[in-house]
């Protein structure tokens, strides 16, 4: 049986259930085959998609799934996430610019309070970028 590896690199086999063919995951039926069927999510401890070795897979919820997206650095955020809007560019000319945020916000598209977001480090994380410091939000304008 041949494997696959679909678009967002994970493996996949191709299987007939019932005469229809169906696409199924590696790491899934490695989980089914030596863990049981659970309607938890498989995961991956070392992030790599590839990599189906029993010792390597475990069930866990959507969070736990979110978690590790966190701390392996690869959760769709800032330049990362397919719909922004922003560069890290335009992120650190918004950090240091003194301008009024409507104004900002009119050149690049976003809204105000997107700028003052930014702004206060509140959103856009860039990978590339050292954390920096929140500043603490003004009250009143």
């Amino acid at each position: 049986m041949a494997q696959m590896t679909d678009y967002g690199g994970y493996k996949y086999v191709g299987l007939r259930v019932d005469g229809k063919r169906k696409a199924m995951k590696v790491h899934r039926l490695v989980l089914f085959a030596f863990r049981g069927i659970q309607t938890l999510q498989a995961r991956h401890k070392n992030n790599q998609r590839d990599d189906n070795r029993l010792s390597n897979l475990h069930y866990g919820t959507s969070k736990d799934n979110h978690a590790d997206r966190q701390g392996h650095g690869t959760a769709p955020v800032g330049v990362r996430n397919g719909r922004a809007k922003l560069t890290s560019a335009i992120v650190a000319e918004v950090r240091a610019s003194t301008v009024q945020d409507t104004v900002l916000a009119a050149k690049h598209r976003v809204s105000p309070s997107t700028i003052g977001r930014i702004k206060h480090n509140e959103i856009w994380v860039d990978p590339a970028a050292q954390p920096q410091p929140k500043r603490p939000r003004r009250t009143g304008r």
